[in-house]
């Protein structure tokens, strides 16, 4: 408000919007049960299809005593889907139903629709306006979004994408039509007209907005396509299910099916329809109550609603009804407000509708159902079989530990010597020294672990959780406070020679004091936000399933962070390579690639600069090595290294370091400066141990001095 000397912000990134008319082929007929297909397959052309709409022209008979009935012409359309190069990518059967039934859910009640034969309902007065009444000439824009979820859903443009709309004209046109409220009174001399109405389509047209982007922003569409990286499409698809014939029972049962992935159902709206199809003297448009009480929607072990409904239509006692079906505009687009097209007696009497809303997560519900049941089975208490007034739980002392098991005979040592060992994807037969290497490996590491644990917290106290500086929940453990002095701590078991401590053993152990600890938090402060939880786990070694392993980041026995054979730091705002020879911004994207085995958020950009910190790096290459042939064990290959690497230079395991990536010629690397960033470097007794920095001397660069440092 006080800021005066702000500038105005332009949106400069469209040039201009053009709608573009798309018409069927020269075959093509508009009688029932034929098929219109309407092709679009311009090279170089961005199409929005979010606000394509459909132009019919066509004339009804009668129209006197006749009118389009609301959203008519989609009642004249059997079944409509959206083909992109070839494949079905959306597909609604029986649109008219199903645009009616989200129409009332979804427009408000002044809509703007009325270009669309879009009329509120009523059962006094109907007129469409779209229809000349003298001449039953009518004409309509019904827009896409109306009749497809990917058109109302997905509000991008498509990029060199060739499209097909393919339409299927209903077996009849009465479901079109309905009465005219009041009939028009016939001219002077004249007469009513008689007989059965009719109507004829005789244009559909497809405009489609071609989208003319500014040059800056052209560039970066063109980088995208010459990456050919894959573009995802959300939408949310309709599909309906009828029940013809609804058995004359206070109770009945409807089994659906659905899919329990991708496609398992959010919203499900349920309405009752008697005695209206194939019939020009009713409102296909309209439904009825049929004097429902109760409806219950059960997927999986779930039920929806929770409650009973208890509804009485001849009452009015439907406010709970109404409250779901007034609710919709809020779930489904996410609004603050609703404005709802139908009030409460129009509700009732013109489309009772249930809205019923199933969003939530089934497959981890019913997990979580198993889990809380055997909880509950684990701490159920032995009850005598007396009735009891009360029931107290007492915790019972813990089992003793049981023993250990008996040596195996020689000959069982001498199979499990040579057992097969399965290390990720690949299944190999250890020899006997390498096998006996392994064990005794796993034996150091684990009493390191325990002695470790007993000189830091004395193996007693208790877990809890606080919040760290950054926002990041932290678990720490507090040492008890009565310990008892009188008993001496055991003796060692093993009496072997300790290995000497590597800079990260120094580091990780110097992390562990409260000093440590705290200059750790505060070093942490200089990094990017995102990037903290990641590298905390990397410093303490911690294994998570969620980190990338093999292509991801590494801290080496010398406490550096490398991505590679290369050296990798960062800050706030940017991403370092090769001691600053190449300078990345630090974004949520980039960082989720970088560190994640399953990237969750990035943008092409993201996809761009992760790419070349791959090839840059060699980290996707056996060894680190530039002359080796691809790493393709990871999944994180198959999903998603294998199509950003996926270039005509890019060499194969058939063709070894024969080619080099085309993304750093010098054209591309012409310009720009390196990046020089400080480095602060400090010994290491500040935090260490004393006598280890003297005897060592040595100064760190990058990641592990920072921390030991900060």
């Amino acid at each position: 408000m006080l800021d005066v000397q702000v500038a105005p912000d332009f949106d400069d990134s469209l040039t201009k919007i053009e709608f573009h008319p798309h018409e069927a082929y020269a075959s093509s007929r508009y009688g029932n049960s034929d098929e219109i297909r309407i092709p679009f397959s311009q090279a170089d052309t961005y199409v929005l299809l979010n606000k394509s709409y459909l132009y019919i022209e066509g004339k009804l008979t009668k129209s006197d005593r006749f009118t389009l009935a609301p959203n008519g012409l989609a009642h004249g359309i059997e079944d409509i889907k959206l083909l992109l190069n070839g494949e079905v990518v959306d597909q609604t059967h029986l649109p008219g139903i199903s645009s009616t039934m989200k129409g009332y859910c979804s427009f408000p009640r002044r809509n703007g629709m009325e270009s669309a034969g879009w009329v509120l309902p009523s059962t006094t007065q109907l007129v469409n306006p779209c229809v000349d009444s003298t001449t039953g000439q009518f004409s309509a824009c019904v827009p896409l979004a109306t009749l497809l979820g990917i058109a109302e859903d997905y509000k991008k443009i498509f990029i060199n994408v060739r499209m097909e709309l393919c339409i299927v004209r209903s077996t009849t046109n009465k479901d079109m039509i309905a009465p005219r409220l009041p009939e028009v009174d016939p001219p002077a001399g004249g007469s009513k007209t008689t007989g059965d109405p009719d109507v004829s389509i005789s244009k559909m047209i497809w405009y489609l907005p071609y989208v003319t982007p500014s040059d800056s922003e052209k560039i970066k569409l063109l980088n995208t396509l010459e990456r050919d990286m894959p573009i995802t499409v959300p939408f949310r698809s309709w599909s309906l299910a009828m029940y013809p014939t609804v058995p004359e029972h206070r109770e009945f049962t409807w089994s659906i099916k659905s899919s329990s992935e991708l496609e398992k159902p959010r919203f499900i709206l349920f309405m009752f329809q008697t005695d209206r199809q194939r019939d020009f003297a009713k409102n296909m448009s309209l439904f009825d109550h049929n004097n429902l009480t109760n409806l219950k929607v059960y997927i999986g072990s779930q039920e929806f609603p929770y409650s009973r409904m208890n509804l009485d239509f001849k009452k009015k006692r439907i406010s709970l009804l109404y409250r779901m079906y007034s609710e919709f505009q809020k779930s489904f687009y996410g609004k603050d407000w609703v404005e709802p097209m139908l009030d409460y007696d129009e509700f009732i009497s013109h489309a009772p509708i249930v809205v019923v809303q199933v969003t939530s997560n089934l497959a981890k519900a019913k997990t979580a159902v198993k889990k809380k049941y055997r909880l509950m089975r684990r701490q159920q208490p032995n009850v005598s079989p007396e009735p009891l007034k009360q029931i107290v739980v007492l915790p019972q002392p813990p089992p003793p530990p049981p023993p250990p098991p008996p040596p195996p005979p020689a000959h069982e040592k001498r199979k499990r010597t040579y057992a097969v060992v399965s290390r990720k994807d690949k299944r190999r037969r250890l020899s006997r020294p390498k096998q006996r290497e392994m064990e005794e490996e796993e034996e150091e590491e684990k009493k390191e672990e325990e002695e470790a644990a007993v000189e830091e917290e004395g193996m007693t106290g208790d877990i809890y959780k606080e919040a760290g500086d950054d926002g990041y929940e932290t678990f720490m453990h507090v040492p008890a406070q009565h310990r008892s002095s009188s008993i001496p701590p055991p003796p060692p078991l093993f009496d072997r020679p300790s290995k000497p401590k590597t800079p990260r053993d120094r580091l990780l152990e110097a992390s562990r004091t409260p000093e440590g600890k705290t200059k750790m938090d505060e070093y942490f402060r200089n990094f990017n936000i995102y990037a903290r939880p990641y590298l905390r786990s990397l410093l303490k070694g911690e294994k998570s399933s969620l980190l990338d392993t093999v292509y991801g980041p590494k801290v080496n026995a010398d406490g550096r962070l490398t991505l590679g054979d290369k050296d990798l730091t960062m800050d706030r705002e940017n991403v370092y390579l090769d001691e600053g020879k190449l300078q990345f911004p630090a974004s949520e994207g980039l960082l989720n690639l970088l560190f994640l085995r399953e990237p969750t958020t990035y943008t092409a950009e993201d996809s761009a600069n992760y790419r070349d910190l791959v090839l840059r790096s060699h980290v996707a290459r056996q060894g680190y090595s530039a002359l080796r042939p691809w790493n393709t064990s990871g999944s994180k290959y198959r999903n998603l290294l294998k199509y950003l690497l996926k270039s005509d230079a890019v060499p194969t395991k058939d063709v070894v370091g024969e080619a080099s990536p085309t993304m750093y010629e010098e054209g591309r690397t012409a310009g720009r400066e390196e990046t020089s960033f400080p480095i602060v470097t400090l010994q290491l007794e500040r935090l260490a141990d004393p006598i280890a920095a003297d005897r060592t001397q040595r100064w760190f660069s990058s990641f592990s001095e920072n921390v030991l440092t900060s």
